[in-house]
């Protein structure tokens, strides 16, 4: 029993000190690509939505420009909208549930699923053009 407990208090411990140096962490590493970045923010996100580290996140990739600053509140709010970009769109709702995309003779459109697992109180799903901007948005 009494390893047990130390062992709880020891995961315990090293995930809320891995919690706490992820911005950091981000920042150690200049040579992510903003594609890289957005990833992590992404999943920042989807683990943790309001926490502050989340949104100091969201601050290193405004500046790092890989999202458009005058759309901050927005995405921490959690609001999305027809022209955001990827990055934009897993800063503000996450990694999304599930993904898939369909080819015409357009080219081809990129569709991300949100709420099939629950984390939301709808389904939703987001359509990104071929230059990875939000199209439309659909329940």
């Amino acid at each position: 029993m009494k390893l047990a407990t130390i062992t709880v208090a020891i995961a315990a411990t090293f995930m809320a000190g891995c919690a706490s140096v992820t911005t950091q962490s981000l920042r150690d590493h200049p040579n992510l690509t903003n594609d890289e970045l957005c990833r992590q923010v992404g999943h920042m996100r989807s683990r943790e939505p309001r926490m502050p580290d989340t949104i100091a996140a969201i601050d290193l990739a405004i500046e790092r420009k890989a999202i458009d600053g005058n759309k901050r509140q927005s995405i921490i709010d959690q609001d999305i909208g027809v022209g955001m970009s990827k990055c934009e769109v897993l800063a503000s709702w996450g990694v999304p549930d599930r993904t898939n995309s369909r080819t015409s003779p357009r080219g081809t459109t990129e569709g991300w699923w949100y709420g099939v697992l629950g984390r939301y109180s709808k389904r939703q799903l987001v359509w990104f053009d071929q230059t990875g901007r939000v199209y439309s948005i659909s329940d």
